[in-house]
């Protein structure tokens, strides 16, 4: 295949994953495809299994794609084999780079604490979350024996249906029929035993998605925001929020990114443009804009 087509095809994919506001002419001009081009990518990308939905001349992939699915369960570490990696990394030399580079990995993402202190605590942990993998798998529903609650400050069981691993906060997304709501519990809380009960989930149409964005804010709503970047700040978007350069568009200027992604929160994607004022442009996302303006008028205020 020619590698200018392929790199379309891709952009094209991108583009359409999660897209609420362009439409067919705006993303033709900027792939510089024609219209019949597109519809022909679109019908390829149906025929290998993706979810093209059209709404309102507005076309997108859905993130129930079988491609998304696949490919976020087998790039997520099970609990066996990050307690494995830990092991490991453990008794290597953290004075070699690749060694203290995984361990910071591992502690952003799994929250791992490496000292020695911590590795009991940590093996804890490692034993709930097998059980609560375990629960999702079957769609059993779970006890968290003695969960702490960091506002009561008590201990108590927690009678809940877990679906959803959250790797990158170390929590557990659940439905909790006691109160009809979902919630998040933090895995580190559960200060007993997450006990798998025989009983299967009942309330499955009452599970909500909850998303965790690049910026580290999370909840069961979001947001589309598009950014213009300079090659500096698309650098440490990369280096600093786990963004791949892949996520990344080229601008037709060839001296700027385009980066296409959802938001819980205008605070964490907020911060990062203000904190490289004049190498970032909010394309879209008004609340963004005028969460930004806001908090400039309030700074200046304070200066004054």
């Amino acid at each position: 295949m020619n590698l200018e087509i392929f790199t379309r095809q891709l952009q094209l994919l991108q583009l359409l994953t999660g897209n609420t506001e362009l439409t067919v002419r705006q993303i033709c001009e900027q792939l510089d495809i024609s219209v019949r081009t597109f519809h022909r990518y679109v019908a390829m990308f149906r025929a290998a299994g993706f979810e093209v939905n059209l709404d309102s001349n507005i076309y997108s992939i859905l993130h129930t794609s079988p491609f998304y699915t696949n490919v976020s369960d087998k790039m997520q570490l099970r609990s066996s084999e990050v307690s494995t990696m830990v092991g490991m990394l453990n008794r290597a030399d953290p004075r070699d780079p690749s060694v203290a580079a995984l361990r910071r990995k591992f502690t952003s993402i799994y929250g791992v604490d490496f000292s020695e202190e911590a590795m009991q605590t940590n093996q804890h942990i490692i034993q709930n979350t097998t059980q609560i993998e375990r629960a999702i798998r079957q769609r059993h529903v779970m006890l968290l024996h003695d969960y702490e609650s960091p506002h009561r400050q008590t201990l108590s069981d927690r009678l809940v249906e877990p679906f959803r691993i959250l790797t990158s906060t170390g929590s557990v997304r659940c439905y909790e029929p006691s109160t009809d709501t979902c919630k998040t519990f933090k895995i580190a809380r559960i200060r007993g035993e997450a006990e798998v009960l025989p009983d299967h989930w009942k309330h499955m149409q009452q599970h909500k998605n909850y998303y965790v964005d690049p910026f580290g804010f999370s909840g069961e709503q979001r947001h589309r925001v598009a950014l213009r970047l300079s090659l500096l700040a698309s650098q440490i978007l990369c280096e600093e929020f786990g963004v791949s350069e892949a996520q990344l568009l080229i601008d037709p200027d060839n001296q700027h990114r385009l980066f296409y992604t959802y938001v819980c929160s205008d605070i964490g994607i907020g911060r990062f443009v203000m904190g490289l004022l004049g190498e970032v442009e909010v394309v879209s996302g008004p609340s963004l804009k005028q969460y930004i303006q806001e908090q400039i008028k309030q700074y200046a205020g304070q200066e004054n």
